[in-house]
């Protein structure tokens, strides 16, 4: 990531619509760490960046991740992988 890019995406993150997307991806993710299951110290994480900040799918680019987890540098292939797993299992309990 460029600086730019970098400052682009800090900004972002302290705005309005950041907070609005951040609000949506726990209510449908949960407030659950998807690595450790803790509720405690959680975070939106991208797992992938939009070319255009705001345009993030809920579903499939961001996670909720606790700090501890964000720090440690998890796999992201293993949560990419468990979201596949719990988003097929939230859907087939709908159907």
């Amino acid at each position: 990531m460029t600086t730019k890019r970098k400052r682009e995406y800090l900004e972002y993150l302290q705005s309005e619509e950041w907070f609005a997307i951040r609000d949506k991806a726990f209510e449908f993710h949960g407030r659950i760490c998807l690595d450790c299951s803790t509720k405690r110290n959680l975070q939106i994480h991208h797992l992938r960046y939009p070319r255009v900040f705001g345009q993030e799918d809920i579903e499939k680019d961001l996670c909720v991740l606790c700090k501890n987890a964000m720090i440690s540098g998890m796999d992201l292939n293993y949560i990419r992988l468990k979201m596949s797993i719990l988003t097929q299992e939230k859907f087939s309990t709908i159907v």
